[in-house]
């Protein structure tokens, strides 16, 4: 019907769905919460990979096999962002949450946990080279993580910085506006001169 092509959630949970149909549904379709039904197969569900806009799926409570189809399938949904697989066999399978996490790329969370930065990186580096790769993925992330954070610490204190220093600032026998030996002080030795300083002389505050 015309009036389904404009669906954007169906929840056909508890209804002991067996499998869906090529062009079964619409286009628009972005949630869709099948839970508690008889769905076991790659195959029962493959036509979902045929949606471009479905971000929300909840497989969960029916008996969904681990078989490599299944994990390649979830990973041919374009938009698939949340994805609900508990009580299912398929989350028997060993490295169940890599295999998903490594393929499905836009994932946000999957079953009842969010699927941060840091697992992504080593579930990627993990698919390519095992789990000492994963390791060392998610070391350097940690450390790149770190050193960002101290980054910008620094840069706020320099900024913070520039602005006091541009609040003394005075003016020479020539007319020119300069630092006291007071301001420069003040100032951090490390103390690049960014726009930090231009906004801090411009008198503005960021």
């Amino acid at each position: 019907a015309a009036a389904n092509q404009k669906l954007t959630l169906l929840n056909v949970a508890t209804n002991q769905i067996s499998g869906f149909t090529e062009g079964g549904l619409p286009h628009s379709l972005n949630t869709l919460l099948v839970s508690a039904n008889n769905i076991s197969t790659a195959a029962a569900i493959a036509p979902l990979a045929s949606l471009p806009n479905l971000e929300v799926l909840d497989l969960s409570r029916n008996n969904l096999e681990g078989s490599d189809e299944a994990f390649e399938l979830f990973a041919r949904m374009p938009a698939l962002r949340v994805l609900y697989l508990q009580h299912n066999p398929i989350q028997k399978v060993e490295y169940y949450r890599r295999r998903l996490v490594s393929r499905c790329v836009q994932l946000t969370y999957l079953d009842d946990t969010p699927v941060e930065s840091a697992e992504r990186v080593g579930a990627a580096a993990w698919r390519e080279g095992g789990m000492k790769a994963e390791q060392d993925a998610r070391r350097r992330f940690n450390e790149d993580k770190r050193n960002k954070a101290k980054a910008q610490t620094r840069r706020i204190a320099a900024e913070r910085a520039a602005r006091r220093a541009a609040a003394n600032l005075g003016s020479d026998d020539s007319g020119r506006r300069v630092l006291s030996e007071t301001a420069m002080a003040a100032v951090p030795g490390a103390l690049v001169l960014d726009e930090g300083w231009e906004t801090a002389l411009e008198g503005k505050e960021g």
